[in-house]
């Protein structure tokens, strides 16, 4: 059992069977027995190329739950998950220069953790909204309760360790009901009253804290192992095609030669067969390249080591003179005054 489910399926990364195998473990609860309940072992789950389908998952959690009978399973889980769990994306979030850009982060590269549910990030003028939206037969079973209480509790254990050991969201809203008999572990465990029955599922970040500088900040670490996750990504997936052409420009921008017949090249399919699976995909390759600079500029301007000149090389522009227009037309100002801002920050 080498790979448990396929890439192309809905699925979730292995490694949160280990977590939950070692939650188990701490409750109790002789955890090789339950992985054998539901057909599973859980030294094969331990590596990046091992998924677990929704159903492998479902019938895990389900049997968890009742071997522990804990309603607040999930809360555990995120005590438990340590940046490797996730491999190089663990990484890549830990090393967010604050906790807007660990947001970013986690929405973009999602499904690289799983695909039974996205992230939705909504701001307004008191903070961000991070909504968790599931798939429909995700959001109507039993265990999407536990699923949720995992993420949010893992998404803020994080943050803990990043920003402040006290740290605690604005707010916390659960679309499911109030425990009846554990709801001070939530208080306790979120460090402010949660709310249930609510419409979405959500963590509310206050804006003061989203761009505060974060002390293990590394934007050359992050930005190396972001296109670690986005290989294996592309890999994963070989339908995926904006994303495959997203990784091949990452890795032939800075030799220069990343025009479309050369990411065609590279992909095995002709320009027409290219231009023709990016239209069906609502996208072009100059729609992705620009996405790809704007990115990738943000996060090499981060790397005070890199000068102005060495960016706009590096990620394919002819002279320093276009790399600064188009970056004003990305963030609203000059590099100068963005590395001006990003020291003002710091």
């Amino acid at each position: 059992m080498g790979i448990i489910g396929e890439h192309s399926k809905q699925s979730t990364l292995g490694n949160v069977a280990t977590v939950l195998y070692e939650v188990l473990e701490n409750a109790g609860v002789n955890a090789d027995k339950v992985f054998e309940q539901v057909g599973l072992r859980a030294g094969r789950v331990n590596n990046l190329d091992s998924r677990l389908t929704f159903a492998e998952l479902e019938a895990l959690l389900i049997a968890s739950i009742k071997a522990t009978n804990d309603e607040t399973l999930g809360l555990h889980f995120g005590e438990l998950v340590h940046p490797t769990t996730f491999h190089a994306l663990g990484i890549a979030l830990l090393s967010s220069s604050n906790i807007r850009s660990f947001c970013n982060r986690l929405e973009r590269y999602y499904t690289f953790i799983t695909s039974n549910e996205t992230i939705n990030l909504v701001e307004d003028n008191g903070g961000l909204q991070l909504q968790l939206i599931p798939k429909l037969n995700v959001e109507r079973s039993v265990v999407y309760p536990y699923l949720v209480q995992g993420s949010f509790s893992t998404y803020v254990q994080w943050l803990r360790s990043m920003y402040r050991r006290d740290y605690a969201p604005e707010r916390v809203c659960f679309t499911f009901d109030r425990p009846p008999k554990n709801t001070h572990a939530f208080r306790t465990h979120f460090g402010i009253e949660c709310e249930f029955n609510s419409p979405i599922d959500m963590l509310y970040i206050n804006q003061k804290d989203l761009a505060v500088p974060l002390p293990a900040a590394n934007a050359e670490l992050a930005r190396m192992h972001d296109e670690v996750v986005v290989k294996f990504l592309a890999k994963m997936n070989e339908r995926d095609i904006r994303r495959r052409v997203h990784a091949q420009i990452i890795q032939l921008l800075p030799s220069g030669n990343c025009d479309k017949p050369t990411i065609a090249r590279s992909l095995n399919m002709s320009v027409r067969t290219l231009h023709n699976r990016l239209t069906q995909e609502n996208t072009s390759y100059q729609d992705i390249l620009v996405q790809t600079r704007h990115e990738l500029a943000e996060q090499y301007m981060e790397q005070k080591n890199l000068s102005v000149s060495e960016i706009a090389y590096t990620l394919g522009f002819s002279d320093c003179s276009n790399f600064s227009r188009a970056f004003q037309r990305w963030t609203g100002c000059s590099p100068t005054r963005y590395r001006e801002l990003l020291t003002l920050r710091d």
